[in-house]
């Protein structure tokens, strides 16, 4: 479950050092929910199609680490006031009831102001294999660090998907061959759910990935080998190309290259 603290400079003047800790929520008998299943993250906002500002990103925040407002790292010098996500993580083994607890904010050496908390606990416990899955797609894989993505989506019980993971290749036609060894290394732990055993959902495997093949993988698809005497359509040209290629072109199996085919 979660909820939003919104932090407000009622000034003229920046105010720097705010620092947010959220308590332990105690419930039922000596039921607890701990500091330590509680995530803070600092809205990072930005305009709206109509110019105005809103929340966009969750940043992460840790548990009293100092903000500003005006926020010096986001540099709009209007800001009055900042947001701040609070994620509390139920465990699975939670007592179902009421549980209370605080959430305090300081500014520097002023006298802190604590807030309460209540939650009320269900008796039911949400599946750690998710039944639907919220893609959060991409064009590209990262460069660096790419089973952090997967890690983060996954601790949201989301799902990762960027274009794409593929072996290397090598060679063309009857001699192209592929190199499983980097592939493996990545897609691997994935599908094993072992990128995952720090996680909530601990070693519960992705939902779904892209597989490696299209029309110009692992063979390009290019004028080389595939044989079409027509117009070749770049981006943002007249789609009357698309149709013209599609009025005149040859059988597929006809136009493409033995290259292609054997690849």
């Amino acid at each position: 479950v979660s909820y939003q603290l919104c932090v407000e400079n009622l000034t003229d003047m920046p105010i720097k050092d705010i620092r947010v800790f959220p308590q332990t929520i105690h419930g039922p008998g000596e039921a607890t929910i701990r500091q330590s299943n509680i995530e803070l993250y600092k809205n990072w906002y930005a305009r709206n199609t109509h110019q105005e500002w809103q929340a966009a990103y969750n940043v992460p925040l840790d548990l009293g680490e100092p903000f500003a407002i005006p926020d010096p790292q986001r540099g709009i010098g209007t800001q009055t006031n900042q947001t701040v996500y609070v994620d509390i993580y139920i465990p699975k083994t939670a007592t179902p009831g009421e549980y209370e607890g605080t959430i305090t904010v300081s500014v520097a050496d002023s006298h802190p102001i604590s807030l309460p908390v209540s939650i009320t606990v269900y008796d039911f416990t949400l599946p750690d294999r998710l039944s639907f899955w919220t893609e959060l797609n991409s064009y590209s894989m990262p460069r660096k660090h790419a089973h952090d993505y997967f890690r983060l989506a996954h601790q949201h019980r989301a799902v990762f998907m960027p274009w794409v993971i593929r072996p290397k290749v090598s060679g063309k036609g009857k001699t192209l061959s592929l190199d499983f060894t980097k592939y493996d290394q990545l897609a691997g732990p994935l599908l094993s759910g072992e990128a995952f055993a720090n996680n909530r959902r601990k070693r519960v495997p992705i939902r779904t990935m892209y597989l490696p093949f299209e029309d110009s993988w692992p063979t390009a698809l290019n004028k080389d080998t595939y044989h079409y005497e027509g117009y070749w359509p770049k981006r943002g040209d007249s789609r009357k190309h698309l149709t013209q290629h599609y009025l005149t072109a040859p059988y597929i199996g006809d136009a493409l290259s033995s290259t292609y085919k054997d690849g």
